[in-house]
């Protein structure tokens, strides 16, 4: 039923199609009156910029129904699409660059790596947490999904989730002088550095680098501030955030519509 409504859509939103764009209908779906309306987003040629965007019913509908079902389905495409891009190069960190480091550390013998070793634990535990929340999210989202408020309130929930994950663990690497610093510099004082993998001494490396640091500072800096307390009272708190931060997400897309006219 849903993929015949589909396909009518794609018909649809050919209209509102302007000179050099594409037209993508997004599969997903938002039913109000027994209507299934899809959010269509139009291309330019050869670009993965959108031009404008539409809600189109495959059969049936009208203005109204469209406009609440716009508030549905723009901000779930949003919340997918926004955490999806954000947290796509993070979850592939080999989770080696972690178990290596504690194996080869010592700081039972070298009590200086003890702090570099509680940090090295810390970004193994949101990396662990990131990685399983990311794969629940990935998912749900592959629909095709009839979207509803109580979606919209689970990707928020699972967004939130890996927000705190990232936002520490870029806090963690953002202290260029802090515990991981020491822990290199032990690390190779005693002799373990060459103990290491490439790839991990290029991860634990990478922060000491000065351009690294300035890329990590900036985007350290972009992420809201957590507030001290349990990884559930920041994830509460960011949940809230990103409410607020869908009401802007929801005016940019409707700035946006093609159709319903406004």
């Amino acid at each position: 039923m849903i993929e015949l409504e589909w396909e009518k859509a794609k018909k649809k939103a050919k209209k509102y199609k302007k000179l050099f764009e594409d037209v993508i209908v997004h599969t997903n779906v938002v039913m109000i009156n027994n209507v299934y309306y899809f959010e269509a987003a139009y291309l330019k040629k050869r670009s993965d910029k959108t031009e404008g965007k539409a809600i189109v019913a495959g059969s049936g509908g009208n203005q109204q129904d469209a406009l609440t079902a716009c508030e549905q389905i723009t901000i779930y495409h949003d919340l997918m699409g926004r955490t999806i891009s954000s947290t796509k190069d993070r979850a592939r960190i080999s989770p080696v660059f972690f178990s290596e480091a504690l194996e080869v550390s010592k700081g039972d013998m070298f009590p200086v790596l003890d702090k570099g070793e509680k940090d090295i634990r810390e970004l193994q535990k949101f990396d662990k947490k990131l990685k399983s929340e990311f794969s629940n999210f990935r998912e749900y989202v592959k629909g095709p999904n009839v979207i509803t408020q109580a979606s919209i309130d689970y990707l928020t929930e699972i967004a939130s989730s890996l927000a705190v994950c990232q936002i520490n663990m870029m806090r963690i690497m953002a202290d260029f002088d802090g515990n991981l610093a020491v822990w290199n510099e032990e690390m190779k004082a005693q002799g373990l550095w060459r103990r290491l993998s490439l790839e991990t001494k290029r991860f634990y490396s990478s922060a000491q680098i000065k351009n690294e640091q300035i890329w990590i500072r900036q985007q350290y800096k972009e992420q809201p501030s957590l507030p001290d307390g349990s990884f559930e009272d920041q994830r509460d708190f960011l949940r809230q955030f990103f409410y607020e931060k869908q009401k802007s997400w929801l005016a940019e897309s409707k700035s946006m519509l093609r159709a319903p006219k406004l």
